[in-house]
């Protein structure tokens, strides 16, 4: 995510699972990578998620 950012990425999003829900280990990195995600202005998707959806349309 740092050197997303660092890139001028402003959303990431994580699709792989195997933080919070697994151990208190990955409950902490996922509070981390929250944290310099927040630092860094990045906005963060997940983790598991499995993308974004968007119904919207540019073609009327």
């Amino acid at each position: 995510m740092t050197e997303a950012a660092a890139a001028g990425v402003k959303v990431g999003i994580v699709f792989t699972a195997g933080f919070a829900e697994m151990s208190d280990d990955g409950a902490r990195i996922q509070q981390d990578m929250v944290a310099r995600c927040n630092e860094l202005g990045m906005r963060v998707v997940g983790p598991n998620c499995m993308g974004v959806f968007s119904t919207g349309s540019a073609h009327t």
